[in-house]
């Protein structure tokens, strides 16, 4: 097999020492990048988690719950196929840190809005005080 199959496929199978070491580069830069994301996304999906269990506390209703945690994640189904457009023109990695950046924002700027109601910071926020 002369590799041809493997280049539409966009992989290089030349052993060269300096290609090794680019891509070695290449992927542990992509390694960085993806673990990052994919702690924020598993960060996200807790606090989706958490907001619905506070919102249980609160109210002692089903319906709040579930209204919190279709309502955490709305925000990223809308903005997915702008960001996908912005992604394909823009830096890929500035996107994503724009983007988390804006999600601890806006965690940050509930949990305040939640202090500023409740002093205490209610029972399950305590902790953070």
């Amino acid at each position: 097999m002369d590799g041809s199959i493997f280049r539409l496929m966009g992989l290089n199978l030349k052993t060269g020492g300096d290609n090794r070491v680019a891509q070695d580069k290449s992927f542990s830069k992509f390694l960085t990048v993806w673990s990052g994301q994919f702690l924020s996304m598993v960060g996200s999906g807790l606090t989706g988690f958490a907001l619905g269990v506070y919102a249980f506390e609160r109210t002692q209703m089903a319906t709040s719950t579930a209204l919190v945690i279709l309502l955490s994640f709305v925000p990223s189904l809308l903005l997915r196929p702008f960001g996908g457009v912005l992604a394909d023109r823009f830096d890929r990695r500035l996107m994503m840190i724009i983007g988390d950046l804006g999600s601890a924002i806006g965690l940050c700027s509930f949990w305040r809005s939640c202090c500023s109601e409740n002093q205490s910071c209610g029972t399950s926020m305590s902790a953070w005080r």
